[in-house]
């Protein structure tokens, strides 16, 4: 297979940034400017909505600009950290969340760790796929590739579109893992039918050249085509270069990127 464009780019940067920015709007929403979570009390009722500080601010921080808001945002974090404390998975991944993030609370990446590995062991998709963050950046854990490679497989296999995607990434290239160009194409498939732009270019390329497949041009096609949908990188310049050299493909170039004829 021949040097591609974009091929490992992704994974240390997704890592940094997909990995975090995905996991910050998975359990928090911001609203302005502060974030709230959403848990249920110990009683079984939910709890109102409560505004957390920015990241990396601190009670005392909150305090001193807004005191009642302080209040309500202590007795938030305080209920979260007894549901969690009482085994309720999603507020071990709002505490493990915000402890490795400092929002709201003292930042302690290695005790937010231990929280989101609790979520997960519980089968939480979104700690499961964030721990495998922590362990491949070794960031608050010591660096381990297979902890991250096992904790990504976990999530993939609930259906993480980007977990499927970046465990692709490493199968693909063996990165912490074996090789298994075969399971790469698997796990780009599950998350490409889930629309994500990275694993359509990535499976495309692999259909292209046979890379963990047969050589099937018009899926390649297709593939680079939806990715180009979504203005992923590169996508549209593969997709014509490989029009340009096999004329025979369905639809006319004019036609690939203005949502005719879509699957």
């Amino acid at each position: 297979m021949p040097a591609h464009r974009g091929r490992l780019r992704d994974l240390e940067a997704k890592l940094a940034s997909t990995l975090a920015q995905k996991l910050s709007s998975a359990a928090l929403t911001q609203a302005s400017g502060h974030q709230s979570v959403c848990v249920t009390t110990d009683c079984g009722r939910r709890a109102p909505d409560i505004a957390l500080a920015p990241p990396n601010s601190t009670r005392s921080d909150v305090a001193m600009s807004n005191p009642d808001s302080a209040d309500l945002a202590a007795a938030r974090i305080d209920a979260i950290r007894r549901a969690a404390e009482q085994g309720d998975a999603q507020a071990q991944f709002e505490l493990g969340h915000m402890t490795a993030r400092g929002e709201g609370v003292t930042g302690d990446k290695a005790e937010g760790a231990r929280w989101l590995r609790k979520a997960g062991e519980q089968g939480h998709v979104d700690a499961q796929f964030l721990l495998a963050g922590l362990y491949l950046m070794g960031d608050g854990v010591a660096q381990s590739a297979p902890e991250g490679v096992e904790w990504l497989d976990r999530a993939a296999s609930q259906g993480h579109a980007d977990a499927q995607y970046l465990l692709g990434l490493m199968r693909e290239d063996g990165d912490g893992c074996d090789i298994d160009p075969t399971d790469a194409v698997r796990w780009y498939g599950q998350a490409a039918n889930q629309d994500h732009a990275g694993a359509q270019y990535r499976l495309a390329q692999m259909k292209e050249h046979g890379v963990g497949c047969e050589i099937n041009l018009t899926e390649a096609f297709k593939w680079y085509r939806r990715a180009a949908l979504q203005d992923y990188p590169d996508a549209r310049e593969d997709l014509l270069d490989l029009c340009r050299a096999h004329p025979d493909l369905p639809l006319p170039v004019s036609e690939l990127l203005d949502g005719k004829g879509r699957s």
